[in-house]
C-alpha cells in the first residue's frame, strides 16, 4: 500500500523556542510514521520583526541595529544549546547564518539605503536559521531530515520584497528537488517565505508568504493534504481577543477561507489556497500547543455551517462626490485606474446607481496617495464644479461577516445592520459580495470591538446554545435577596456577562450560564454574607456607572441590566445605559418613575431603541403592566384604577386584625422580605404612591396626576425618620388598632388603597379605606395584593387581579416576565426564515 504524502508548515510562534520547536518535531515525527512528509517554516517568533528593523536604512540608527542582531543572536544560540546541537554540524550551520548576518549590517551601516537585493537576502536569514534548527532536531532524535533553503528551486518572478511563485517551472524544479529527498527516507525542511528569482538572487513572497511556500510546495508534490500548524486550535469565528464567545470552525470551503483571508483573518495568508485549490489538495489548520483538539478543515465542496466576522483596521474611506458626475460613463474607471496607477489596493467599494457618488476603502498608510491620485485625476471636474469634493475619513475599521450560510439568503445585511443599530454604532458604509458569501460595514476605528460583537452576536450565534443571536445578555446589579432570587429562577439557557453589588462589579471574560459553577458559587458566597468585590477578578469600588462603562466599552452582545436594588441615585445609570442603547429591567421604582417622568421613554420602545421595563416596580409577580398593555392595545381606555398593592401593608393590617400588636407584625413583614429597604416607605405611603405614579402613566387616568413631587400619600402609621422605629410602632398601635376595629365592627375591610380616576376630583389618592361588599376587593383575603381596572369598554364591571404582591421570589417573577418579554421582542425572524 503506498504512503500518502503530507506537507506540514510550522508557523512563527509553533517554533518560538527550544520547547516549541521540541514539540514541532514530535509532530512532524508522529506524522512521518504513516506519510511521507516534507516540512515548511517561519522563522522563530519576533525574528521577521527585527529583520525588518534592521533593514530599515536612513531610519535606523547602528544602536538599534546592533540591538535587533543581538537580539536574533541571543534567541538562537539560546536555542542551539538548549536543543543539544552545541558542536555538531546543525549548530555550526546556525553560527555561519548569524556570522553572515553580521556581515551583511556592517555593510548596512555604510548604505544611506538598503539595496533590495540586500533587503530580501537579510529577510529570508531568520527562515534559514529555524530550518536548520528543526531539521538538527530532527536528526538527533533518530529521525532523518535536511534543511532545504528555497531559494534553490522555488522560482520567482524578479519583483524583490512581494515576488509572484512562477507556479508551473516553481512546481516542476521543487518536484525534482524534494521527490528525490523523500524517496531516500529523509525529511525536508523547507525555508517559507521566500524563493529564488530570475537573477539567482532570494526573492521574498511577501509577508505571511511562508503559507503560500506550503501550499506550493503541497501542490509540486500532489499532496494528500496541507497541515498548517499555529497558535491557535484552528479558524475562529472571529478573533477571539476581540469576541471572546469566538468558536473553532470545524469546516470551511476554499471560496469561504479566502474571503475571510481577504478581510482580515490572521490564520491564513489571503493566497495560500490558490495553488491547492485546482488539485482539490484540503487544509488542515491546527494548533502546535493543542495538536489533538481537532481544528479546522478547508476543502472543495466544504459548506460551513458557521458565519465567521473578520475585521480590517487601520481603514480610510475616500469619497468622490458630484451631481455632474450622474450618468456619465466611465468615471468608476478613472477613479480605479488613478488609485491602479498609484499602487493602491481597494479594500471594498460602495457606489451610488447613478455614480454621482463613489466611496472605496483603503488602508490607512495608502490615504494620502489615494487622494492625491483621485484628485488629480480629477482636477479638471473638480475646476468646473463637475465634482464637488474628494473626501478621506481615516482610522476607521472594516467588520465583514462571511460564510456561505449568508448565500441566498434574506435579510443578511438586515441582521448585521440591526445588530450595529442595538449596539448604537454608525455604519459608514456597507457593501455584499456578489457571491453573497461576505457582507461588509464600515465604522469607526473605536467601535470595532463593540461592533465585531454585535455582528457575532446576531449573525453568528443564531443556532449556537447561546440563543439567536437576539437573546439578551443580562448584567445583574443588587444581590440582595431580589437580586439572588432572580438569578436562581433565570432560564438555563439565559447569559450573564456581568454581576455587581455595593462592593463592587466582576465583568466575565464571556457570558456564563445561571447553572455555572463559577455562577452559582458566587450566589452561595453572597447568601452567607461575602461581597463581590472579593471575587477573583473583580474591581473592588467599582460603581454600577463605571460598570456600564465597561459593557459598553467591550460590546457585550445584546446586554440587559437587571436593576435589583431600591437606590434614587440609580436613575442615573438607568438614564447611561439606556443612552447607550442598554436594555433596562427595573425592580427599582425609583427608576421606573424616573422613566415615566423625567426620562421621556416609553415603557416598550420600537426596535433599535433601548427598552425600559418595570413589572415587577408595580404588582410584583403579578401580571399588572402586561395587562395594562393589553388592555390598551386593543384599544381600551382604562379610567378608572383602585390599587392595593402594598405587600407590608397587607400583611400589617391582617395581622393587626388578628390581634397582632403593629411592632411585631412589621418586624415579621421585615423578617419575611416584604418590606422596603426603609420600612417607613411602607407605612407611610410612599411605595404605594410610587406604584400610583407609575399606574397613571400607563393608563389614561396618566393625564391628571400632575407633577408628582407634589403629591403626598396619607400614611397608615407616620413615623419620624431618624429614630428608633420599635418605640414609634408601640405609640401608634393603639390608633391602628381602634380604626382596624373600628372598620370590622362596620361590617367593613380595612385596606390601603391608591385610587386614579379620571372624572373624580381627587385624580390621584393615596391612604386607608375601609371598603363595603360593594367594593371589588372585599372578599379578597386583605393579606393578598390586589388591583381593579375599570375600562371604557368594560363600564362597570371591573378586571381584577389579585395575588402574592410582596416577597424575593414574587417580585424575582417579576423580573423574569419581563426577561421573557424583552426575549420575544428582541427575537426578530432569523436569517433564512418566514414567518
Amino acid at each position: 500500500m503506498s504512503r500518502s504524502t503530507e506537507v506540514h508548515k510550522f508557523g512563527g510562534t509553533s517554533v518560538g523556542s527550544a520547547e516549541r520547536i521540541l514539540a514541532a518535531c514530535e509532530l512532524i515525527s508522529r506524522a512521518a510514521t504513516d506519510a511521507d512528509v516534507a516540512v515548511v517554516s517561519s522563522a522563530m517568533a519576533g525574528t521577521t520583526d527585527r529583520l525588518v528593523q534592521i533593514t530599515g536604512a536612513g531610519h535606523v540608527g547602528r544602536q538599534q541595529r546592533g540591538e535587533a542582531v543581538a537580539w536574533i543572536r541571543d534567541r538562537h544560540e539560546r536555542a542551539v544549546k538548549d536543543l543539544g546541537l552545541s558542536g555538531v554540524e546543525a549548530g555550526d550551520r546556525v553560527g555561519a547564518l548569524l556570522e553572515e548576518l553580521d556581515t551583511l549590517v556592517a555593510a548596512l551601516d555604510l548604505m544611506a539605503v538598503t539595496p533590495p537585493a540586500m533587503h530580501d537576502r537579510v529577510h529570508s536569514i531568520g527562515e534559514r536559521l529555524a530550518v536548520e534548527l528543526i531539521a538538527g532536531t530532527l536528526e538527533k532524535m533518530g529521525t532523518k531530515a535536511t534543511p532545504c533553503s528555497a531559494d534553490a528551486f522555488l522560482e520567482t518572478s524578479d519583483a524583490f520584497g512581494e515576488a509572484d511563485p512562477m507556479t508551473f517551472r516553481a512546481d516542476a524544479r521543487t518536484a525534482a528537488a524534494l521527490r528525490g529527498v523523500i524517496a531516500d527516507g529523509v525529511i525536508p525542511i523547507v525555508t517559507g517565505f521566500f524563493g529564488q528569482g530570475p537573477d539567482g538572487d532570494i526573492r521574498l513572497l511577501g509577508r505571511g508568504g511562508s503559507d503560500l511556500s506550503a501550499s506550493l510546495l503541497a501542490s509540486a508534490l500532489d499532496a494528500d493534504k496541507l497541515v498548517i500548524w499555529t497558535d491557535v486550535v484552528g479558524v475562529y469565528t472571529a478573533d477571539p481577543r476581540l469576541v471572546p464567545e469566538a468558536r473553532v470552525i470545524g469546516d470551511l470551503s476554499y471560496r469561504e477561507a479566502g474571503e475571510m483571508a481577504y478581510f482580515g483573518s490572521k490564520v491564513l495568508h489571503p493566497r495560500t489556497m490558490i495553488p491547492v485549490i485546482e488539485k482539490d489538495i484540503p487544509i488542515e489548520v491546527r494548533s502546535s500547543i493543542e495538536p489533538d483538539a481537532g481544528g479546522t478543515r478547508i476543502r472543495g465542496g466544504a459548506s460551513s455551517d458557521d458565519i465567521a466576522v473578520s475585521v480590517i483596521r487601520d481603514v480610510t474611506l475616500i469619497g468622490l462626490e458630484g451631481a455632474g458626475m450622474a450618468g456619465v460613463a466611465g468615471v468608476s474607471a478613472r477613479m480605479f485606474g488613478a488609485l491602479a496607477d498609484a499602487g493602491v489596493s481597494v479594500i471594498l467599494i460602495s457606489q451610488s446607481s447613478s455614480e454621482a457618488s463613489i466611496t472605496v476603502a483603503v488602508r490607512n498608510a495608502d490615504a494620502d496617495a489615494a487622494v492625491s491620485a483621485v484628485r488629480n485625476t480629477f482636477r479638471l471636474d473638480l475646476a468646473r464644479g463637475l465634482v464637488q469634493q474628494v473626501t478621506e475619513r481615516p482610522d476607521l475599521a472594516v467588520i465583514t461577516a462571511v460564510g456561505s450560510k449568508l448565500n441566498h439568503r434574506v435579510g443578511a445585511a438586515a441582521s448585521i445592520m440591526g445588530a450595529c443599530a442595538r449596539a448604537k454604532i454608525n455604519i459608514l458604509a456597507i457593501t455584499q459580495g456578489s457571491s453573497e458569501l461576505s457582507v461588509s460595514i464600515v465604522v469607526e476605528g473605536q467601535d470595532v470591538q463593540r461592533a465585531a460583537r454585535a455582528v457575532h452576536d446576531r449573525v453568528v450565534q443564531m443556532d449556537s446554545a447561546w440563543g439567536d443571536g437576539s437573546e439578551p445578555t443580562c448584567v445583574l446589579i443588587g444581590l440582595g435577596n431580589v437580586g439572588r432570587a432572580v438569578a436562581h429562577e433565570l432560564p438555563e439557557d439565559a447569559r450573564i456577562a456581568a454581576v455587581a453589588d455595593s462592593s463592587g462589579y466582576l465583568v466575565f471574560p464571556s457570558p456564563v450560564g445561571p447553572k455555572c459553577s463559577e455562577f452559582a458559587a458566587i450566589l452561595r458566597r453572597k447568601a452567607a454574607g461575602g461581597r463581590v468585590a472579593d471575587e477573583a477578578g473583580a474591581v473592588a469600588g467599582g460603581s454600577p456607572a463605571e460598570l456600564i462603562d465597561r459593557v459598553h466599552e467591550l460590546g457585550v452582545p445584546s446586554p440587559v441590566v437587571i436593576d435589583c436594588t431600591a437606590e434614587a441615585w440609580m436613575r442615573d445609570v438607568a438614564e447611561d445605559a439606556i443612552d447607550r442603547g442598554i436594555d433596562y429591567i427595573a425592580a427599582n421604582k425609583h427608576v421606573h418613575i424616573w422613566g415615566v417622568w423625567g426620562g421621556d421613554w416609553d415603557d416598550a420602545t420600537m426596535f433599535g431603541r433601548a427598552m425600559l421595563l418595570g413589572e415587577a416596580t408595580v404588582g410584583a409577580g403579578l401580571p399588572v403592566t402586561s395587562t395594562i398593555h393589553a388592555l390598551c392595545a386593543g384599544g381600551d381606555e382604562i379610567v378608572r384604577v383602585h390599587a392595593a398593592l402594598s405587600g407590608t401593608m397587607a400583611y400589617v393590617i391582617d395581622r393587626v386584625a388578628a390581634g397582632e400588636p403593629l411592632r411585631a407584625a412589621v418586624e415579621r413583614a421585615i423578617e419575611l422580605g416584604y418590606a422596603e429597604p426603609d420600612p417607613s416607605a411602607d407605612l407611610g405611603g410612599m411605595d404605594l404612591l410610587r406604584k400610583a405614579i407609575i399606574l397613571g402613566d400607563l393608563t389614561s387616568c396618566g393625564r391628571y396626576i400632575g407633577d408628582p413631587a407634589d403629591l403626598t400619600p396619607e400614611p397608615l402609621v407616620g413615623l419620624v425618620t431618624g429614630e428608633p422605629i420599635g418605640p414609634q410602632l408601640d405609640a401608634a398601635d393603639a390608633a391602628l388598632r381602634e380604626w382596624v376595629t373600628a372598620a370590622m365592627d362596620a361590617g367593613k375591610s380595612p385596606r390601603y388603597i391608591a385610587q386614579l380616576d379620571t372624572n373624580g376630583a381627587d385624580e390621584l389618592g393615596v391612604g386607608p379605606m375601609a371598603i363595603d361588599s360593594t367594593h371589588p376587593f372585599f372578599g379578597i383575603p386583605a393579606s393578598n395584593a390586589a388591583i381593579a381596572f375599570w375600562t371604557r369598554r368594560q363600564g362597570d364591571v371591573p378586571i381584577v387581579i389579585s395575588g402574592p404582591g410582596a416577597g424575593a421570589m414574587q417580585t424575582a417573577g417579576g423580573v423574569l416576565a419581563d426577561l421573557a418579554r424583552l426575549r420575544a421582542i428582541r427575537a426578530t425572524v432569523p436569517i433564512g426564515r418566514v414567518l
